[in-house]
């Protein structure tokens, strides 16, 4: 039987279930900080201990449907807490996916309608595992069945439970932003949030601040100077302060460049008829306020002798 739910027949009880499970997504992530903690003191204290396989075996969700015995609900809310609560986990570096993020997939093939899965999934694999890539991926599946699956739901389920189904793209937004990097997406995120009647306000200004010319490269300096307040209010290590002077300095200069860019092509509508290379001769700017010397390259863009690195995605 398919979890989009036998449609009217079960949606009484799966409302039920999903009320308590409100209350249980939001305890066990409070208890999955300490499991974490504890799995790593045995994991340095104990020399037979053994972390979650990456190989761990996931039995189909056809196969678990049917060793259920009509009870699947009651089986899914069992497979989440053992999911969440495995002290095993620990934060990944160099990327990759976690044994969580197979095992809350697992669990969202049973029902593609679990809300809770989805958000509070997302922000424990990428906040406190640093699962961003598998934070994105079961983000993905949750805005499918959103967009695709969620539309033919009785309109009472949708408003219990889906009714902040804009806070999925917020939480992408920010694995897109924080995790992987990358502006552009996280940008396109927010504006799909933003077109939620329901959204907060902010997220309006957002979508407005990001559509701008320039923009995206406005809002990366503001999240990147807030994160540098807070560093210094924080008394954090030198070392981060001056990593995020150096992404501050990166992102002004790709911001420069965009600016110049944009500035000479207004530059060249007023000059119709020239060349790029005579609209160049005349154009009045030759460097970066760094000191570099500006250059028209092969493609008719303005390019800097100033070096620097892509932040957030942005060149």
């Amino acid at each position: 039987m398919d979890l989009q739910y036998d449609k009217m027949n079960i949606l009484s009880r799966k409302m039920t279930h999903r009320e308590s499970r409100q209350i249980k997504v939001g305890i066990l992530c409070i208890i999955l900080g300490a499991q974490i903690g504890l799995g790593n003191y045995i994991a340095k204290n104990e020399s037979a201990w053994v972390e979650t396989p990456n190989d761990d075996p996931i039995w189909s969700s056809e196969f678990i449907k049917v060793i259920s015995f009509g009870h699947l609900p009651s089986t899914i809310d069992g497979l989440t807490i053992q999911a969440f609560l495995d002290p095993a986990y620990r934060r990944i570096k160099g990327g990759g996916v976690t044994a969580l993020y197979r095992r809350l997939n697992r669990v969202s093939d049973l029902d593609p309608a679990y809300f809770d899965l989805y958000y509070a999934g997302a922000n424990v694999l990428a906040v406190i595992l640093g699962d961003g890539v598998g934070a994105r991926d079961l983000l993905l599946k949750g805005s499918n069945f959103l967009t695709k699956e969620l539309p033919g739901y009785p309109e009472p389920f949708k408003a219990k439970v889906w009714s902040r189904a804009w806070s999925l793209y917020v939480v992408l937004a920010y694995v897109y932003l924080f995790e992987l990097e990358d502006l552009n997406l996280a940008s396109h995120a927010f504006l799909e949030a933003a077109k939620y009647s329901e959204a907060p306000s902010y997220l309006f200004h957002l979508k407005n601040r990001i559509e701008k010319p320039g923009g995206r490269y406005e809002v990366g300096l503001r999240v990147l100077n807030t994160l540098r307040q807070n560093a210094i209010r924080a008394k954090s290590d030198e070392e981060v302060i001056k990593e995020l002077d150096q992404k501050i300095k990166n992102l002004s200069v790709a911001q420069f460049i965009f600016e110049i860019n944009f500035k000479f092509l207004q530059f060249q509508k007023r000059h119709p008829g020239k060349t790029q290379a005579q609209i160049w001769a005349v154009f009045q700017q030759r460097s970066d306020p760094w000191g570099g010397t500006l250059s028209l390259n092969k493609e008719g863009k303005l390019i800097t002798s100033t070096t620097f690195e892509p932040v957030f995605g942005l060149h």
